[in-house]
Protein backbone atom coordinates (compact mmCIF):
# COMPACT_ATOMS: atom_id res chain seq x y z
CA UNK A 1 0.00 0.00 0.00
CA UNK A 2 1.23 3.61 -1.07
CA UNK A 3 0.16 6.32 1.07
CA UNK A 4 0.47 10.03 -0.55
CA UNK A 5 2.17 12.69 1.72
CA UNK A 6 0.28 16.05 2.71
CA UNK A 7 2.03 18.71 1.30
CA UNK A 8 2.21 21.90 3.32
CA UNK A 9 2.77 24.73 0.70
CA UNK A 10 1.00 28.21 0.64
CA UNK A 11 -0.24 27.39 -2.57
CA UNK A 12 -4.09 29.66 -3.62
CA UNK A 13 -5.48 26.90 -5.11
CA UNK A 14 -9.29 27.91 -6.73
CA UNK A 15 -11.57 24.97 -8.17
CA UNK A 16 -13.49 26.03 -11.17
CA UNK A 17 -15.62 23.45 -11.62
CA UNK A 18 -16.89 20.45 -9.63
CA UNK A 19 -14.88 18.34 -11.74
CA UNK A 20 -11.96 19.40 -13.94
CA UNK A 21 -9.67 22.51 -13.19
CA UNK A 22 -8.14 24.91 -10.68
CA UNK A 23 -6.68 28.45 -10.35
CA UNK A 24 -3.48 27.77 -9.13
CA UNK A 25 -2.54 31.73 -6.91
CA UNK A 26 0.61 32.14 -5.20
CA UNK A 27 3.79 30.61 -7.26
CA UNK A 28 6.02 32.23 -9.46
CA UNK A 29 6.83 29.49 -12.34
CA UNK A 30 10.65 28.49 -12.50
CA UNK A 31 12.54 25.27 -13.18
CA UNK A 32 14.09 25.84 -9.85
CA UNK A 33 11.31 25.23 -7.36
CA UNK A 34 11.62 23.87 -4.20
CA UNK A 35 10.88 20.12 -3.87
CA UNK A 36 7.69 21.19 -1.60
CA UNK A 37 6.59 23.43 -3.97
CA UNK A 38 6.69 20.66 -7.06
CA UNK A 39 5.13 18.18 -5.01
CA UNK A 40 1.71 20.72 -3.95
CA UNK A 41 1.54 21.54 -7.81
CA UNK A 42 1.86 17.56 -8.68
CA UNK A 43 -1.12 16.83 -6.02
CA UNK A 44 -3.14 19.78 -7.07
CA UNK A 45 -3.20 18.62 -10.97
CA UNK A 46 -3.38 15.02 -9.88
CA UNK A 47 -6.73 16.18 -7.64
CA UNK A 48 -7.80 18.77 -10.49
CA UNK A 49 -6.24 17.60 -13.29
CA UNK A 50 -6.11 20.82 -15.02
CA UNK A 51 -4.53 23.65 -13.84
CA UNK A 52 -4.69 27.69 -14.98
CA UNK A 53 -1.49 29.96 -13.96
CA UNK A 54 -2.37 33.82 -14.49
CA UNK A 55 0.47 36.46 -14.34
CA UNK A 56 3.43 34.17 -15.52
CA UNK A 57 4.62 36.59 -17.91
CA UNK A 58 8.43 36.37 -17.25
CA UNK A 59 8.04 32.94 -18.72
CA UNK A 60 9.75 32.47 -22.37
CA UNK A 61 9.99 29.37 -24.15
CA UNK A 62 12.47 27.81 -22.55
CA UNK A 63 11.74 28.47 -18.45
CA UNK A 64 8.16 27.20 -19.82
CA UNK A 65 9.73 23.83 -20.53
CA UNK A 66 12.24 24.18 -18.00
CA UNK A 67 9.18 24.52 -15.49
CA UNK A 68 7.09 21.83 -17.13
CA UNK A 69 9.92 19.43 -16.77
CA UNK A 70 9.79 19.45 -13.04
CA UNK A 71 6.32 18.10 -13.62
CA UNK A 72 7.54 14.99 -15.53
CA UNK A 73 8.87 13.76 -19.25
CA UNK A 74 7.28 16.12 -21.77
CA UNK A 75 5.72 15.25 -25.16
CA UNK A 76 5.35 17.05 -28.32
CA UNK A 77 2.56 19.20 -28.56
CA UNK A 78 -0.43 17.40 -30.23
CA UNK A 79 -0.39 16.37 -33.95
CA UNK A 80 -3.66 18.58 -34.75
CA UNK A 81 -2.14 21.38 -32.87
CA UNK A 82 0.44 23.47 -34.21
CA UNK A 83 3.97 23.54 -32.59
CA UNK A 84 5.51 27.03 -31.69
CA UNK A 85 8.67 27.65 -34.34
CA UNK A 86 11.40 26.15 -33.17
CA UNK A 87 9.94 24.41 -29.87
CA UNK A 88 7.87 21.24 -31.09
CA UNK A 89 6.91 20.30 -27.58
CA UNK A 90 5.02 24.07 -27.19
CA UNK A 91 1.43 24.08 -28.40
CA UNK A 92 0.77 27.23 -30.51
CA UNK A 93 -2.52 28.89 -28.59
CA UNK A 94 -5.68 29.68 -30.53
CA UNK A 95 -4.23 27.55 -34.40
CA UNK A 96 -5.26 23.86 -34.91
CA UNK A 97 -4.67 21.54 -38.01
CA UNK A 98 -7.25 20.10 -39.63
CA UNK A 99 -6.61 18.26 -42.64
CA UNK A 100 -3.28 19.29 -43.21
CA UNK A 101 -3.97 23.50 -43.26
CA UNK A 102 -3.45 25.64 -39.83
CA UNK A 103 -7.00 27.07 -38.94
CA UNK A 104 -7.64 30.10 -36.39
CA UNK A 105 -9.28 28.57 -33.12
CA UNK A 106 -12.14 29.75 -31.52
CA UNK A 107 -12.31 32.85 -30.59
CA UNK A 108 -9.64 34.24 -33.26
CA UNK A 109 -10.49 36.74 -35.56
Amino acid sequence: MTSQAVVDVDLDVTPLTLRIGARVDGVRLSGDLDAATVAALRQALLKHKVLFFRGQHHLDPDSQIAFTRTLGELTLAHPTQTSLAGYPIIGEPGHERVGGAVHPGEGDP
